[in-house]
């Protein structure tokens, strides 16, 4: 089995203080970018391949833990089903990594592992897995409406289903280069801020205090392609000469669910986007201009309806347009939790299947 990979310098997740060099603003600035630039940097570096036994993925997911030790035919079948994954270019629907899914969760089960002990609080063993870190998706993306592949075999996707069709224009073409699931606890202190962003059904348990709320945020990186004649002629991006670079968050929650041990409930507040390189900056400007946000097409606007109703949504033109920064965002005033179980998990390796029946595979990204 085999991934090439080249080894990337990934930064601390948390930016270390220090002490202030010129103004506030700048400092804020100085982190934006490097927080932007470090995913495109891991993404580019992290694709999955099957050529190079000696990758830094490889390493990553070959290498022993003392929090997490698995025994040796689980670390092979680890690795094999790393490589069924390759093979099938990131399809956890193929039937060799289903097969393989399953022999690893018979051989290493999650019964030491539990969703509802808070990894802060003393007494919790060091031998289990922890789910806070960064995460890379290995498996290839899950949004709807795929429109092929790029020149570079990055799946393409229309922005408008890529986020429930909140920025315009809604039919521009873009590339994903790698997403990124964040999970953090949220201390005590910020819990009571965020009753607001909660389901009701779920509101209690917030309020009450004694279960773990997690930060459960999607990042990706993606990549609007310059114009082709093979997107269209009426694609939006045949105004677009050079590809542009962005960050596109999703930002999440997630609770452990009471009665089973590995299963988290998760919903989602909001989303943004924003330009990943500051001399692309004019030039997303004029994609996502005010002219831009305020012309939907008649199926945008039903779906953006839609949202409404059912969430509670807010989109940019109704959250203050577009930021100086070229930041824009939308609400989720009334989200709707979905499940989601953690199938495996050690201390680098974690592989979780959704409510809808959707699995995910996700390497740990050192610090």
């Amino acid at each position: 089995m085999s991934t090439k990979i080249i080894s990337p310098t990934f930064p601390h997740t948390k930016v270390k203080k220090q002490h202030a060099k010129g103004t506030a603003a700048q400092e804020r600035l100085r982190e934006m970018r490097w927080r932007r630039n470090r995913y495109h940097l891991v993404a580019s570096q992290c694709k999955l391949s099957v050529d190079d036994e000696e990758s830094y993925l490889h390493h990553i997911l070959e290498a022993q833990s003392a929090r997490s030790p698995i025994s040796p035919s689980a670390q092979q079948t680890k690795m094999n089903l790393l490589h069924e994954l390759a093979v099938d270019h990131g399809d956890t629907q193929a039937a060799g990594f289903r097969a393989t899914l399953k022999d690893l969760t018979n051989l290493q089960a999650l019964a030491n592992w539990d969703a509802r002990e808070d990894p802060n609080l003393g007494g919790m063993s060091t031998d289990k897995p922890v789910l806070e870190g960064t995460w890379i998706t290995l498996s290839k993306p899950n949004f709807p409406g795929c429109l092929g592949q790029n020149s570079h075999g990055e799946y393409l996707y229309s922005l408008g289903r890529m986020a429930w069709d909140m920025f315009c224009p809604t039919d521009l073409v873009c590339s994903i280069q790698g997403s990124f699931n964040q999970i953090e606890t949220i201390p005590l202190r910020e819990r009571d801020e965020l009753v607001d962003a909660v389901p009701k059904s779920l509101s209690k348990e917030i309020k009450a205090g004694d279960t773990v709320l997690r930060t459960y945020n999607i990042i990706t990186a993606f990549t609007i392609e310059a114009k082709d004649e093979n997107l269209g002629a009426s694609c939006s991006n045949q105004n677009i000469s050079f590809p542009i670079k962005g960050i596109m968050t999703s930002f999440g929650y997630c609770l452990p669910d009471p009665t089973q041990s590995n299963r988290l409930r998760v919903w989602f507040t909001g989303g943004s986007i924003e330009c990943n390189d500051d001399f692309d900056l004019e030039h997303w400007k004029t994609v996502f201009g005010e002219a831009h946000q305020n012309r939907r097409k008649i199926s945008s606007r039903a779906r953006v309806t839609m949202a409404k109703v059912a969430l509670g949504a807010h989109p940019p033109e109704e959250c203050g347009g577009m930021d100086d920064d070229g930041t824009i965002s939308f609400t989720l005033h009334r989200p709707m939790a979905a499940y989601v179980d953690v199938l495996y998990m050690d201390s680098n390796m974690r592989c979780a299947k959704s409510q809808q029946g959707t699995v995910y595979m996700f390497a740990r990204i050192p610090n």
